[in-house]
């Protein structure tokens, strides 16, 4: 019983882990989307996903751009899973969220 709770806490540890890594993430994100385009460093997203892969290297985090740009493919899609119905397309184009409470 001993080494399934090492395994357990081994588990908790990556995943608490795998949080912090995603806060981070998203924080840079956050940071660096409004200068996409406007910025000499932010040209395009590509070199915004390629800033936050070396900024995220630098707390000790091993992941490349395009896994970084996966993961936060994923989050947006089950954040409009699960909080938001997609709206009509608006006449720019784009998809109207709605939040659903």
């Amino acid at each position: 019983m001993f080494a399934d709770e090492n395994y357990r806490l081994q588990i908790i540890g990556e995943v608490l882990k795998d949080q912090d890594s995603t806060k981070l993430m998203l924080s840079l994100l956050q940071e660096l989307q409004p200068k996409v385009r406007k910025s000499v460093q932010v040209k395009n997203k590509t070199k915004m996903w390629k800033i936050i892969e070396e900024r995220m290297a630098f707390e000790g985090y091993n992941f490349s751009s395009v896994q970084i740009e996966n993961k936060f493919r994923g989050l947006e899609g089950q954040f409009k899973k699960r909080c938001c119905i997609i709206g009509e397309r608006a006449a720019t184009g784009k998809l109207v969220l709605i939040k659903v409470s």
